[in-house]
């Protein structure tokens, strides 16, 4: 990810008799002090009385999934220098991250 190592877990809970109401979280931790977390309730449309979480993830429609940092995917720029390749990752000449990562690094915001 563009802003370095992150680790997160999460989890969802749906009391039963709640008819598509359920609680969630997520905490985030990573490289830099970044730390995050969030919690919410959450209503599943068109779901049965009988059906479980596992029911639900195993049968309900596709989920659309939207990154959380829009600007690491819709901003990038291209390197001056490129970053060599290491144990992970290949040789880079493109970086995608925060407009201030991207002066950090010399980096020339590309419009795609």
């Amino acid at each position: 990810m563009s802003r370095g190592h992150v680790a997160n877990v999460g989890f969802e809970y749906m009391p039963e008799g709640y008819n598509g109401w359920s609680v969630f979280g997520e905490a985030e931790a990573g490289q830099d002090d970044y730390y995050g977390a969030w919690a919410g309730l959450r209503y599943s449309f068109g779901m049965g009385k009988s059906q479980s979480l596992m029911q639900r993830d195993r049968e309900a429609g596709m989920r659309v999934r939207i990154p959380r940092n829009l600007g690491s995917v819709t901003q990038c720029g291209d390197l001056p220098v490129e970053k060599p390749k290491d144990w992970w990752r290949g040789a880079m000449h493109e970086l995608c991250a925060s407009k201030q990562e991207l002066e950090d690094e010399g980096a020339v915001i590309v419009k795609y």
